[in-house]
């Protein structure tokens, strides 16, 4: 072929595949815009969806001040079937007082800011997500916008300094739930874990057994990750927030059954009546140790810390702390059953499930994140056993924290 022909024919190629390639980005460029309009609230990778309006008028499912609930959601690439639903940490509450204030505080609301109540991406972004096992799954996080650790169920709204409150958690989780089963490839899921950190593991702690009742029948794996959730029947009472927002409902049937009442809003109480396979993750973060009184407070800070002066009897009273958490455990039926595990630390970061200490602190050389890794691996294993991960003795002399892998920090 002669060569001005042969330079005709690559210019026409040339040409062609120019135009080629602008109608390619004119689509995606399209596709993106669609896409980013039925996503308005992007929050870091995971998008803010909103509930109906007039859905949440039929079911009443209104957060705590009347405004449309909704979750923040990340779609899997390569796993439909596998999910991780995981609740928002933060404090839930119990007195009309404390409702009004956190109404007032803004901690409830959100809108096309993308930042419900002032909650930034690093608040959504579990650090489970990243990790290898589980970056591909369905991600959800339940935006705790009821202020009532997605249990309650009051028919009544109360009105109080100009405000109407409703406390409605439960409708919440079961107009999410239902929009999640009829939206998402959630309907045919087979493989769901809950989490929370924080608050949000309280509730896992709380709402796991209630959760199994409104999942579909496809789902054959399931298990529950609360970390730095547990509130022990040593801490003060939670009974007028019970009563509060109406929570009789969505405590675990058992618990119910025993008759146990609002004492079923203690972790260690509703972990003993679980029925729902769990893996335990608990430090000694400032926030757990918060509600067993001023001089706990002053130890974990003097003693675990800086090179201060700890108070006599600190280093034991921190440790009561932690050993209490493993004797609880061990005294129950369910520390040895099948499925069941935990990691018990005596670092100190109560947000671990946000940070980089997930995937370093250890225990008996195992990580954080590969201990949870091997659990929810042999979960359906019939081999799978039990699996405990337990602390180290603090240090009688400084430095006090026995746990090198640790770094300081709330």
């Amino acid at each position: 072929m002669p060569i001005e022909a042969m330079a005709e024919r690559m210019i026409m190629v040339f040409v062609a595949l120019t135009l080629t390639m602008s109608v390619v980005n004119a689509l995606q460029q399209h596709h993106n815009h669609l896409e980013k309009s039925l996503q308005p609230y992007a929050l870091s990778d995971m998008v803010f969806v909103e509930m109906d309006q007039s859905e949440t008028d039929i079911r009443g499912s209104y957060c705590l001040d009347g405004a449309v609930p909704g979750f923040y959601y990340r779609k899997g690439p390569n796993a439909p079937k596998q999910w991780i639903l995981a609740f928002q940490g933060g404090t839930w509450c119990q007195t009309v007082d404390d409702c009004v204030k956190k109404i007032e505080n803004g901690q409830t609301i959100h809108g096309p800011s993308g930042a419900p109540g002032g909650i930034d991406s690093h608040e959504t972004d579990f650090s489970i997500f990243k990790t290898a096992n589980f970056h591909e799954y369905n991600h959800v996080v339940f935006h705790h916008c009821d202020a009532g650790l997605w249990m309650g169920d009051r028919e009544d709204p109360i009105q109080a300094r100009g405000h109407t409150m409703y406390l409605r958690g439960k409708r919440i989780l079961d107009h999410i739930i239902d929009y999640l089963k009829t939206n998402t490839s959630f309907g045919e899921a087979t493989d769901v874990m809950i989490t929370g950190g924080s608050g949000g593991g309280q509730a896992t702690f709380l709402v796991s057994d209630y959760l199994t009742t409104l999942f579909p029948s496809t789902v054959t794996k399931y298990g529950a990750l609360p970390i730095d959730g547990w509130w022990a029947s040593q801490e003060p009472s939670q009974e007028a927030g019970f009563e509060l927002h109406n929570m009789k409902s969505t405590i675990a049937p058992a618990c119910a059954a025993a008759g146990m009442g609002h004492n079923c809003l203690y972790s260690d109480i509703a972990y003993k009546y679980s029925k729902t396979p769990m893996f335990i993750i608990q430090l000694i973060g400032e926030r757990d140790i918060q509600g067993r009184g001023e001089f706990i407070h002053e130890a974990w800070s003097d003693c675990l810390f800086e090179d201060k002066t700890c108070p006599t009897g600190g280093v034991s009273s921190l440790q009561d702390y932690i050993d209490g958490v493993v004797s609880t455990v061990q005294s129950t039926p369910k520390y040895s059953k099948l499925n069941e595990g935990g990691f018990i630390s005596t670092c100190t970061k109560h947000i671990v499930f946000l940070e980089d200490g997930y995937f370093n602190y250890e225990s008996g050389g195992v990580t954080m994140e590969h201990a949870v890794q091997n659990w929810w691996n042999n979960l359906d294993s019939p081999s799978a056993v039990a699996k405990w991960y337990l602390p180290c003795e603090l240090n009688a002399e400084f430095p006090h924290q026995c746990e090198d892998t640790c770094d300081d920090g709330e």
